[in-house]
């Protein structure tokens, strides 16, 4: 069955917190198959090409290790714009809110599952 992980990330990422943000994204790997996670970048300020690096390099090891896992970020105007700008958020979809993206998880659980959404 098919499981939704929420990480949440704070503050400000450049250079100076790649072991940080590598730390948190080996987290990743070990959701399993079929699972959606949920970056949660909404009280995220900055954001420079060390992250989104780790981000891609991530999907790419997910994509290719675990089937029909997939990523999805919410995140407020600013990282909503870096992820446009450098045309991310055609690799993942990107969500105003933490609720608009649970929706999103939700309705790829319920999709996936032979059980009715009730049940999940």
């Amino acid at each position: 069955m098919a499981i939704a992980h929420e990480l949440a990330f704070h503050g400000e990422f450049d250079i100076s917190q790649k072991a940080q943000i590598e730390r948190e994204f080996e987290e990743l790997g070990e959701t399993g198959p079929h699972a959606t996670t949920i970056l949660d970048l909404t009280d995220v300020g900055y954001i420079d090409t060390t992250f989104l690096n780790a981000l891609v390099s991530i999907q790419k090891r997910v994509a290719h290790d675990l089937i029909d896992s997939h990523l999805c970020v919410a995140a407020g105007q600013n990282v909503s714009r870096v992820f446009h700008i450098t045309a991310l958020d055609r690799m993942f979809p990107v969500f105003a809110s933490m609720a608009l993206a649970r929706e999103y998880a939700v309705a790829r659980l319920c999709a996936g599952s032979l059980l009715p959404c009730e049940q999940l």
